[in-house]
């Protein structure tokens, strides 16, 4: 009995010649051109695997950084933890001794009117007093704070 890879090349000779060389030749070039497809098709597919990364990375900073998605900032709490709204508002009212603000107007003043409720209760121990009193900037009687004067 013959061994098998003689059997197999006799078999594939059969095959051959009963297609014919021209369209075995065609089908050939077939194959070989949808494999280069193929390896085209999943070269083009890692790229846009890599770039979509990117894209759902940078989609996800967006939207933390969104103002419509993410509350708004408020100034003096934990999202100042250096103390920088505070020393300001500190700076401000011992630049003005002989004046007293609230809130509101302190804001509008240094911060575009954004909230600083939270620095101006933390400011409070620091040589500024707050009172209900009227504020010297808009002239509405308000929670005022000014420089404790000795």
């Amino acid at each position: 009995m013959l061994n098998e890879p003689i059997l197999q090349r006799r078999m594939a000779a059969t095959v051959v010649a009963e297609l014919g060389n021209a369209s075995l030749q065609a089908r050939i070039n077939r194959s070989h051109q949808l494999i280069g497809d193929a390896y085209t098709l999943l070269a083009q597919t890692s790229t846009l695997r890599g770039e979509l990364r990117m894209v759902v990375a940078n989609s996800v900073s967006v939207r933390r950084q969104s103002r419509y998605v993410a509350p708004r900032r408020i100034f003096g709490g934990a999202d100042d933890p250096a103390g920088v709204t505070t020393t300001r508002i500190l700076r401000f009212l011992q630049a003005h001794v002989d004046k007293v603000f609230c809130s509101r107007c302190v804001s509008d003043l240094l911060f575009n009117g954004r909230k600083i409720d939270v620095a101006m209760h933390h400011s409070e121990g620091r040589g500024i007093r707050r009172h209900h009193g009227r504020c010297s900037e808009c002239g509405k009687p308000r929670l005022v704070a000014g420089v404790i004067v000795n």
